[in-house]
C-alpha cells in the first residue's frame, strides 16, 4: 500500500471535474499539498494508508470556494452608511481608507476577513486593497498579506493607483496624532511594483498580487473629456504593468449608479482594446452590450459577477448572455460592506434569483452552473484552473466538507441541489487548504479566533475615533417605518 498524509473518506464527493463526476461514497487522498487520488472510498482504502483519515459520512466534499472579487478593509466598514447614496458611500470609504487607516487597521481587518472566508469555505480570494487601492506605501499591503496568510487561505491582493485627482492626500497616525502627505500617480505605481516584487508567487504559491483599477474605462455617466482621457491612459499603463510582471489585471466596470439615469449604458464600451485579454478580470461588468460581449469572447476577457452588490446599481451584469456568448464568468462577494458577507453560497442563490427574475424564466442559471461559478469557473477566471477549482489528481488539495445533517438541508437526496439551493457558509464544517486542515468541526486551527476578534474590535473603535464618522453608526431616519429610507 502507498502511504499518504491524509484521506477524506465516505463523503458525497462533488468533483467539479470536466465530466462533473459525483462519487456517492467517495474520498480524496492527499500527500503534501497535492491530491493523489479521487475515487470510491473502498478503492482508496485498498490502495492507500494514511497518517490520518477524516470520516466525511453525511457530508458533501467539494473543492474549496474561490472569491474572484472583493475589497480589503470592508470588514471594518460593514453597515456604515449603507443607506447613503452610492457616490457619497465611495467618498466615506476613501476617507476611512486613505486618511484614517493604519498598518494595524490593515493587519487586523485582513486577519478578520480571512477568518470569515475560512469559516464560510473560501480557500482562495482576490482582495483589492480598499475600495480603490491604498498604494501610497507598501506597508499596508504587507500588513494585510501577513495577516491573511496567517489564517492559511490563499490570498491575492490587488494594488494600483487610487482614483483621481492626483496627487492624492493620505494620512498616517501616531496614536491619535495625524500627519498628512501627498502621493503622486508615479509614486503609487512604484508602490504597486514593490508589492508585486515582494509578494507575488511567494509562500509556496499561497500569496499572489494582481494589478487592480478602480475603473477600467471611462464612465458613460460623467462625460468629462479630461477624466475620460485619464482613465484611458491609466488603463493602458496598468496593462503595461500587469504584462511586465505576468500578473492578472482587474478592475471595476460600472455605470448607472445614480438613480433615474438610463440603465442602457455599456460600462466597457469605451475601454481601450489593448487592455482586453485572457488575463483581464472585469468586476461587476454592468450594462455590457452585445458588441462588448463579442469583444470579450474574442479576446478571452473574463467577468466577475457580484450578485448582492447589484442592488447598489441601476444596471445588471448580463450573465446568461455572457455565458451564451462564450465568456467565462464567476461569482464574487464584492466583500462585506455595506450590507454583505463573504458567504458565497448566498451569492450563488442571489445570482440565480436575479437572472431568473429578469428573464421570468426559472430555467436560467441552473444550480450546477452556479456552483461552478464559485469553483472551477472561478479558477478559470483567475487563470488558476490547472491548480484549483476541482478535485482532480495533481491539483492543489483545497477541499471543504459540508454537513448535510440539518433541517434546512432535508430530505437526504439530490445533494448537489441541496447545496446550491439551501446550504450556507455556516454548514461548512471542515476546510483543507493546500493539504492542511485549517478548520475542523467549525474550530479554526491556525489562529486564535477570539483573539482575532478582540484585536479587530480594538482597531475598529480606534478607526471610528480617527474618522469622526460616529453619526453614521446611528439609526437612520426611516429604518423602522415607511417603504424606503
Amino acid at each position: 500500500m502507498q502511504n499518504v498524509d491524509l484521506i477524506i473518506a465516505h463523503g458525497y464527493v462533488v468533483t467539479m471535474d470536466p465530466s462533473h463526476r459525483i462519487i456517492e461514497d467517495g474520498g480524496v487522498a492527499i500527500t503534501g499539498d497535492r491530491i493523489i487520488a479521487v475515487a470510491e472510498t473502498s478503492a482508496l482504502l485498498e490502495r492507500y494508508s494514511a497518517g490520518r483519515i477524516i470520516d466525511a459520512t453525511g457530508h458533501v466534499v467539494m473543492p474549496g470556494l474561490i472569491d474572484v472579487h472583493a475589497h480589503a478593509g470592508h470588514e471594518f466598514f460593514r453597515f456604515i452608511a449603507e443607506h447613503a447614496p452610492q457616490m457619497a458611500w465611495f467618498d466615506i470609504a476613501d476617507h476611512i481608507y486613505f486618511r484614517c487607516s493604519t498598518e494595524a487597521f490593515w493587519e487586523t481587518e485582513g486577519r478578520l476577513s480571512a477568518l470569515e472566508r475560512l469559516k464560510f469555505g473560501t480557500t482562495t480570494a482576490v482582495m483589492m486593497l480598499g475600495s480603490a487601492p491604498r498604494c501610497d506605501s507598501p506597508v499596508y499591503a504587507d500588513a494585510h498579506m501577513e495577516a491573511a496568510l496567517s489564517v492559511g487561505i490563499h490570498n491575492i491582493v490587488g494594488v494600483g493607483p487610487a482614483r483621481p485627482p492626483f496627487p492624492r492626500k493620505f494620512s498616517t497616525w501616531d496614536g491619535m496624532k495625524r500627519s498628512d502627505h501627498w502621493s503622486s500617480l508615479d509614486e503609487q505605481y512604484q508602490t504597486s511594483e514593490a508589492v508585486i516584487r515582494k509578494w507575488h508567487g511567494t509562500r509556496n504559491g499561497r500569496a499572489g498580487v494582481c494589478v487592480a483599477a478602480s475603473r477600467l474605462a471611462p464612465n458613460p455617466q460623467e462625460r468629462d473629456l479630461e477624466i475620460d482621457e485619464f482613465f484611458r491612459d491609466q488603463a493602458k499603463r496598468m496593462r503595461r504593468l500587469a504584462n511586465a510582471y505576468g500578473v492578472l489585471l482587474t478592475g471595476h466596470a460600472s455605470a448607472g449608479i445614480k438613480r433615474g439615469l438610463d440603465s442602457g449604458q455599456d460600462s466597457m464600451a469605451a475601454a481601450e482594446p489593448e487592455i482586453l485579454g485572457p488575463d483581464l478580470v472585469v468586476a461587476h461588468g454592468l450594462g455590457l452590450g452585445p458588441d462588448t460581449i463579442s469583444r470579450f469572447a474574442d479576446t478571452g476577457t473574463k467577468v466577475a459577477h457580484c450578485p448582492t452588490a447589484r442592488v447598489h446599481y441601476m444596471q445588471r451584469c448580463p450573465v446568461p448572455e455572457l455565458i451564451d456568448g462564450g465568456v467565462d464568468v464567476a461569482i464574487g462577494s464584492d466583500a462585506s460592506a455595506a450590507d454583505r458577507t463573504f458567504d458565497l453560497f448566498k451569492e450563488v442563490r442571489m445570482g440565480m434569483t436575479l437572472h431568473r427574475t429578469h428573464f421570468r424564466d426559472k430555467s436560467v442559471l441552473p444550480p450546477g452552473k452556479a456552483l461552478r461559478m464559485i469553483t472551477i469557473d472561478a479558477a478559470k477566471v483567475l487563470s488558476l484552473d490547472n491548480e484549483i477549482g476541482s478535485l482532480e489528481v495533481g491539483k492543489r488539495a483545497d477541499a471543504i466538507l459540508i454537513d448535510l445533517h440539518a433541517p434546512h438541508l432535508w430530505p437526504p437526496y439530490m445533494n448537489a441541489h441541496r447545496i446550491a439551493y439551501a446550504a450556507t457558509g455556516h454548514d461548512v464544517r471542515t476546510v483543507i487548504c493546500g493539504g492542511k486542515v485549517l478548520m475542523e468541526d467549525r474550530k479554526v486551527l491556525t489562529i486564535d479566533e477570539d483573539k482575532a476578534l478582540e484585536d479587530a474590535e480594538l482597531e475598529w473603535r480606534l478607526m471610528h475615533k480617527r474618522s469622526g464618522l460616529q453619526p453614521l453608526m446611528e439609526m437612520p431616519d426611516g429604518f423602522w417605518s415607511g417603504s424606503r429610507y
